[in-house]
């Protein structure tokens, strides 16, 4: 499932999400990860707290499914099978969506040369695995409260 492969990780933690403070209701959220598991765990988390979220299991499908009128934050696992998350990421980043998007890497590898490549390419944020339900969400808002406030400020 997540890094540790255990068969329930940090199950128990998902009702936690209930009680925060959805403060980006609705903002849409790219997630690609290829583990069904830990795709689907992520997505329950997601809708919980207010974001919309849209699933993929491929980097590609990932790219062709970024639209560039639409506002995200994308959270890609680096180890996806048919391209790195690092490659996903410069791709967003290079294309007409990359003004419209914020990036948020996961990871099973938490060392300092994973988040250089991810800060070099554009990640603003580095999750590893196993992640804290809590943890994501707040995160992730800031992230997207981040995000509203640098496109108003361009606006």
């Amino acid at each position: 499932m997540l890094a540790n492969k255990s068969p329930t990780p940090q199950v128990g933690r998902v009702d936690k999400c209930n009680d925060l403070q959805p403060s980006v209701a609705g903002h849409q959220v790219l997630l690609v990860e290829d583990d069904s598991a830990v795709r689907c765990l992520l997505q329950r988390w997601l809708s919980r707290s207010g974001f919309r979220e849209q699933a993929c299991k491929w980097g590609a499908e990932a790219l062709s499914s970024a639209r560039p009128a639409n506002r995200y934050v994308a959270l890609i696992d680096l180890g996806l099978p048919d391209m790195d998350g690092f490659q996903v990421a410069r791709q967003l980043r290079e294309s007409p969506q990359g003004p419209n998007c914020c990036l948020a890497a996961l990871s099973g590898y938490d060392t300092g040369e994973h988040r250089q490549r991810a800060a070099a390419v554009g990640f603003e944020r580095y999750f590893v695995k196993p992640i804290d339900a809590d943890q994501l969400v707040r995160e992730l808002q800031q992230l997207a409260i981040e995000f509203n406030a640098r496109r108003v400020e361009h606006s």
